[in-house]
């Protein structure tokens, strides 16, 4: 599970691809060492 610093760091590159036209399901893909849990946690930042 990420929290903190970690997860505002990955949340914050996310959006900003995001915002460049990226699929946010390609950018968590390449996230490989990152857990379903944690993905999931980063999805739920991105559409707040």
């Amino acid at each position: 599970m990420l929290t903190g610093a970690k997860l505002k760091i990955i949340v914050r590159g996310v959006k900003i691809k995001v915002q460049r036209g990226e699929d946010l399901e390609e950018i968590l893909e390449s996230y490989e060492n990152l857990t379903e849990e944690e993905k999931q946690q980063i999805r739920d930042k991105v559409n707040e």
